[in-house]
């Protein structure tokens, strides 16, 4: 991220004194772990934990700066600071706004252009995270197809937020403690102890209750950056009296840590809370370890080429590899291999080169701001307003309207032929759908805390008829959560009792950790071992689960949970996996789209994964529902059936077409009979 080397307007030899060319390097490694992972090389499953790795350097660098710019008669000056942050942050991040918004444009999905519009203001402002957070962004599961090319400025907010609050807090306390005459590093040393304990803790508590706005959260990683804070407060003088050999060690075994949370971290791990810990005090201790450079420690290594040069481009390489890596991946799709993940990572590098030279330094080194650094200043209103300008001249406008139910009273598969030919005879994308083109990419089944989505546990609710004299269960993640409202519709016919006992993000093999791929605290594993609980507590007569086939072990996965749950019900009900067809919003919002350029073929791999999820059920002693027919015939999938938005991002199902499904699932299910009615029709799988 940010580059807080010292300030220019500091005198040369005080630039000598506070630059650390190990932490150059150690800049190098945290932004190359954070493009490894998502570029998905080399298994850094964990790179995210290279922003963790840049808090830490962060507060270690600003508070170096602060503490250098004051002494016994005079204190740094807030002005000073903030002008120089603009001058640091503000060009290079608002060149690559407006490169994305201009990007997006032209290559994204029509109704992606919105959403981006719309971060670019929250990124400008430096409040991104905190809209991430509101809006529910999950980091760990966007996909290509649905991830904001400005995500990554959720860090860069998370900094300068801090360092609106830090300096002012330190300015305060020293301005306090000279007052009482009080040792004022004490003081101040006391003051950012206490606040990154607080942080610490807070931070754990949250991303137990609610994981997904931790991650965003200032408040759940001010403790980061301080941990950066208090090592430069605490000083070279406490960390020089270290025998060399331990800080020697401590590099390595700081570098080692990192290396381990890039490993062994997914997107499982619940983050940050304890989890960071790993990482941060990892980059401490490297940190703390290149204290006076000591003679054969990891730091030697840090401060060499090219990671010192890779130190220096770290804030451009940051800044431009993700919108570069999810606009080309969506422009490529299913082509977007490692091969051509490989080149566009070298041409971020290139492209970062340039931006450095030509945007960064220059601009740092201008001799106008040079002479009155307060002139930094300027470039808040100027890179706001281009940006909100820019902003609002490239984004498309666009008008679709929603309407309420379907079109027409066919049953689904019939609906289906129809939407069919319709494709093949290219009629035009309707302007009136259920959800509407414009909403239907968030238009998702939300249960609040009737799910444990953004938790350990949740409520258990009881959605179906409240008299009624049968129980079934809905069990599993976001492929089983989709059919909550078919299910209501289910349980209300047959007036039945129904609860969703449900977590999405997880897949079925991390419920069980099979093969102990993630670590035993993990989130889904925790779940999983409470969820059994509530089930035995429900006696249901029936559960239904949905299948999800993306993970490395799924089929495994799925067999034991299946086993499992038939300890607690006579029955247990497995349905298919949709089609994947890819979002149909994104490709009727694509110029020029019909609904014949969005009938979509229903692929190879699709098939084969739905005949291994029978063979599941099979394996399991479990009934099986094929549901391709609901969505596919004759191998084409349409993406607007019978006026209805089947899917919100191309798997999950909207809301609206799973109420549509609930009298054909019922039928299917038959859960008052003893066997489940087979499905007609089966889309050619």
């Amino acid at each position: 991220m940010t580059d807080n080397s010292p300030p220019s307007t500091t005198d040369s030899s005080t630039s000598r004194r506070l630059f650390r060319a190990d932490i150059q390097g150690l800049r190098a490694i945290a932004v190359s772990a954070v493009i490894l992972d998502h570029a998905q090389l080399l298994d850094f499953h964990g790179g995210f934990v290279g922003v963790d790795v840049f808090f830490v350097i962060s507060g270690f660098i600003i508070t170096t700066v602060l503490m250098s710019s004051s002494d016994a008669h005079r204190l740094f000056s807030l002005m000073d600071f903030y002008a120089r942050r603009a001058i640091r942050i503000l060009p290079v991040a608002a060149v690559v706004l407006i490169a994305t918004l201009w990007a997006g444009s032209h290559w994204l999905p029509l109704l992606q252009t919105q959403s981006v519009k719309q971060d670019a203001w929250w990124a400008v402002a430096f409040f991104v995270n905190i809209h991430f957070a509101h809006v529910g962004v999950n980091y760990f599961t966007q996909s290509v197809a649905s991830t904001s090319p400005l995500q990554h400025y959720w860090s860069l907010a998370v900094e300068e937020q801090f360092y609106v609050v830090w300096p002012v807090v330190l300015l305060i306390v020293i301005s306090a403690a000279r007052r009482v005459k009080v040792n004022q590093r004490v003081c101040v040393v006391a003051a950012a102890v206490t606040g990154t304990f607080l942080s610490l803790c807070w931070s754990i508590h949250h991303t137990h209750t609610n994981p997904t706005a931790a991650y965003f959260g200032t408040a759940d990683r001010a403790w980061e950056l301080g941990v950066g804070v208090s090592i430069a407060l605490l000083g070279p003088g406490l960390w020089g009296r270290l025998p060399p050999v331990m800080r020697a060690s401590m590099t390595y075994v700081g570098l080692a840590g990192i290396m381990v949370s890039c490993l062994r971290f997914t997107s499982a791990t619940p983050f940050p809370g304890r989890a960071a810990l790993l990482p941060v005090l990892s980059a401490a201790a490297v940190i703390i370890g290149g204290t006076g450079s000591p003679r054969g420690g990891g730091n030697e290594l840090l401060s060499r080429q090219p990671l010192r040069y890779l130190g220096d481009i770290s804030y451009s390489l940051y800044l431009w590899h993700f919108p570069v890596l999810i606009v080309v991946g969506d422009v490529m799709g299913a082509r977007f291999t490692t091969p051509w993940r490989v080149m566009v990572v070298l041409a971020v590098v290139a492209l970062s080169v340039m931006s450095y030279h030509l945007i960064e330094n220059p601009i740092r080194h201008s001799s106008w701001t040079s002479r009155r650094s307060s002139r930094g200043f300027v470039w808040w209103p100027i890179t706001v307003g281009v940006v909100l300008v820019v902003a609002q001249i490239v984004t498309p406008t666009l008008s679709y309207a929603s309407r309420i139910g379907p079109t027409t009273s066919l049953a689904p598969i019939a609906a289906v032929d129809a939407a069919v030919q319709a494709g093949l005879s290219g009629d035009a994308v309707p302007h009136a759908t259920s959800p509407s083109l414009l909403t239907a990419s968030t238009d998702w089944v939300r249960l609040g805390k009737c799910s444990a989505y953004q938790a350990l546990t949740s409520r258990i609710c009881q959605m179906g008829d409240a008299r009624g004299h049968h129980r079934v269960v809905l069990f599993g993640d976001s492929h089983s959560v989709m059919w909550t409202p078919a299910l209501q519709v289910v349980a209300t016919r047959e007036h039945w009792q129904f609860f969703p006992v449900v977590k999405e993000a997880c897949g079925y093999d991390w419920y069980v950790n099979y093969r102990h791929q993630l670590p035993a605290n993990n989130q889904c594993t925790l779940w999983y071992h409470w969820a059994l609980q509530q089930i035995a507590r429900i006696h249901p007569d029936v559960i239904v689960m949905g299948t999800y086939a993306n993970t490395t072990w799924w089929k495994q996965g799925q067999i034991q949970v299946l086993t499992d749950l038939h300890r607690y019900a006579p029955r247990v009900i497995l349905l298919s996996d949709t089609p994947w067809i890819g979002s149909p919003v994104d490709c009727l919002l694509t110029r020029g789209a019909t609904q014949g350029t969005c009938l979509k073929r229903l692929r190879p791999l699709v098939v084969r994964l739905n005949h291994e999820s029978a063979d599941v059920a099979r394996a399991s002693h479990s009934q099986f529902v094929n549901v391709f027919g609901w969505f596919c015939r004759a191998s084409r999938c349409p993406s607007v059936i019978n006026g209805l938005i089947p899917f919100y991002d191309g798997a999950h199902l909207t809301p609206e077409y799973s109420t549509y499904l609930g009298r054909a699932l019922a039928n299917a299910l038959n859960v008052t009979g003893a066997n489940v009615h087979p499905l007609a029709n089966s889309g050619g799988a």
